[in-house]
């Protein structure tokens, strides 16, 4: 089906030879290298890089196993002879160094995961080193599970990605920079698709319906959609989706091989859906389809957006030639886009802090109690306060037990209260009428800071920061901060963590305490209204 598929394989696999590492055709570390990556080991820290040569050497005394392109090894067995299954992987290399590692876990019996490492290999004194490691989890077999990897016509690394109907929403709601993350991805569907979409279209392991094609990015820190591929259109007519069905059928181009949708075209189809929700000011749905145009969040004029929603709705009702029901002027998406520059005080380079609390006072009322819950330690509040599906991070964990497994534990839970008091002091920003996210450090739109890295960013929150020529509070002053979004250089790990080494948008170079920057992928977390008042929804860090 796909040009760049090198082989489908099953993953009940049959091993029926043995390689020597180190293998003159082609590099092969052993696969325990890669133990600390994989969910069985519970790692959460990931090294940033690996010595594929000295860890090769020091497991060479266990049997690797060579299959068609996938290379493995048996884990030794647990207490009273358990097996702890097996771990193997497939090696693609691209362009400039670039590599990808696709692991294959076999935990045993019929648990099987698949992750993407990727980075640049290179050759030192001491031996092979992976550089630059990213790491993607993938989904089970059809439900975004690994169908194939392999490289393009300009030696790049793609991934094909089975799809099942429900992941097909996803896709469409966020096509950009990344692979979609049903866990992530859950609540931009139901708001952009209702919550009919989420119970007509299950996520069933077994029903494969295509793929995505995703190419690794340049920099390797993330992944672009290009292309999708589907068997057929029939699940969604028969989902009564009948907008998304009809549209996708205009778009797709039908092949003898099924349909495509290019990653162009995701923009259409998302501006057309936007025509099926003519009231964008009363709905979480049509709230997230203004959004995607670029009137309310995601300006797609020069890229700048803001929390000006009278003036976006104003504006969005003039690009559908609508008169404006709320006596507000008509503005133009330039105006619109204008005015949200302002109300952020965003000049590409600085950003000023914001807090949208007081647009809700039922809101900033929770927001209070929270504050006093944390300064209390109390935990039994703190549960209370959150949903009990509440979301605790990007491999699975969450819910009521979960958080309080995590509070009762001395670490862990001397963790989360940091995590809050890292947070609250911070302002909040209002995604719709019944969310808030906060801080409005990693709650803005990823194309408010187009051209930043998110893993490298940081944004100085204190009035008065000051980057010095070295990582002391008596060192030279390079020059004061205003609310600057700086971007971290060299080995920050290198440095105490009360100072991180950075560089501004003009080229300057120093030191910044860390007291008085944020993290954009630092903690945050979402704030919900349900029937039952504000209740937390997820308290997250990372991408």
């Amino acid at each position: 089906m796909h040009r760049y598929r090198n082989a489908l394989f099953s993953l009940g696999l049959i091993l029926t030879s043995t390689a020597a590492i180190g293998d003159n055709d082609e590099f092969r570390p052993h696969p325990a290298c890669f133990e600390p990556f994989v969910p069985s080991t519970n790692n959460t820290d990931h090294p940033a890089s690996l010595n594929l040569d000295a860890c090769s050497d020091r497991h060479a005394h266990r049997t690797v196993s060579q299959f068609l392109s996938l290379t493995r090894y048996e884990r030794s067995r647990g207490e009273a002879g358990v097996s702890r299954g097996s771990l193997a992987y497939e090696r693609i290399t691209g362009r400039d160094d670039s590599v990808m590692y696709r692991l294959v876990d076999n935990v045993g019996g019929s648990g099987i995961f698949t992750m993407l490492v990727t980075g640049r290999e290179t050759d030192t004194a001491s031996g092979r080193v992976l550089q630059d490691i990213e790491t993607h989890g993938l989904g089970d077999r059809c439900h975004l599970g690994s169908a194939w990897v392999g490289q393009d016509e300009d030696n790049d690394i793609v991934v094909g990605v089975a799809l099942t109907p429900a992941n097909v929403p996803h896709l469409l709601a966020a096509p950009g920079f990344d692979m979609p993350n049903p866990e992530r991805d859950r609540y931009r569907v139901r708001h952009a698709f209702g919550g009919h979409f989420e119970t007509a279209q299950t996520a069933c392991p077994t029903c494969c319906i295509g793929e995505a094609t995703y190419a690794l990015a340049k920099d390797g820190n993330c992944w672009d959609l290009l292309d999708i591929r589907l068997d057929s259109l029939q699940p969604f007519e028969d989902s009564g989706t009948d907008t998304l069905a009809s549209l996708l059928h205009e778009t797709a181009r039908e092949t003898p091989e099924g349909y495509v949708i290019k990653a162009e075209s995701v923009a259409s189809i998302q501006r057309d859906l936007i025509a099926a929700h003519p009231n964008p000011t009363d709905t979480a749905r049509a709230q997230f389809w203004l959004k995607r145009l670029g009137f309310y969040w995601l300006a797609s004029v020069d890229g700048v957006a803001g929390p000006q929603t009278e003036a976006a709705i104003a504006a969005w009702r003039e690009w559908r030639g609508e008169p404006m029901v709320y006596g507000s002027p008509m503005l133009t998406p330039e105006e619109a886009n204008a005015l949200a520059r302002e109300g952020l005080r965003y000049d590409g380079t600085r950003l000023q802090p914001m807090d949208e609390a007081w647009r809700d006072p039922t809101f900033a009322a929770f927001r209070d109690r929270l504050r006093r819950v944390v300064l209390t330690r109390d935990s039994e509040s703190l549960i209370a306060m959150t949903e009990p599906d509440i979301m605790l991070g990007f491999g699975g964990s969450g819910g009521h037990d979960d958080m309080r497994e995590w509070l009762e534990h001395p670490e862990s839970g001397e963790d989360v209260w940091r995590q809050l008091e890292t947070i609250l002091p911070l302002g909040a920003v209002r995604w719709g009428p019944d969310v808030y996210c906060l801080p409005y450090t990693g709650c803005l739109p990823t194309r408010l800071l187009a051209g930043h890295d998110p893993f490298t960013t940081v944004i100085v929150t204190a009035t008065d920061a000051i980057m010095r020529s070295a990582p002391d509070g008596d060192a030279t002053i390079v020059r004061p901060l205003d609310h600057d979004i700086l971007t971290l250089i060299g080995d920050s790990s290198a440095h105490s963590k009360s100072y991180y080494p950075v560089r501004d948008s003009e080229g300057n170079e120093g030191f910044v305490s860390g007291q008085a920057i944020a993290f954009v992928i630092g903690p945050r977390m979402e704030i919900h209204r349900s029937e039952s008042g504000w209740r937390i929804q997820s308290l997250v860090s990372g991408d």
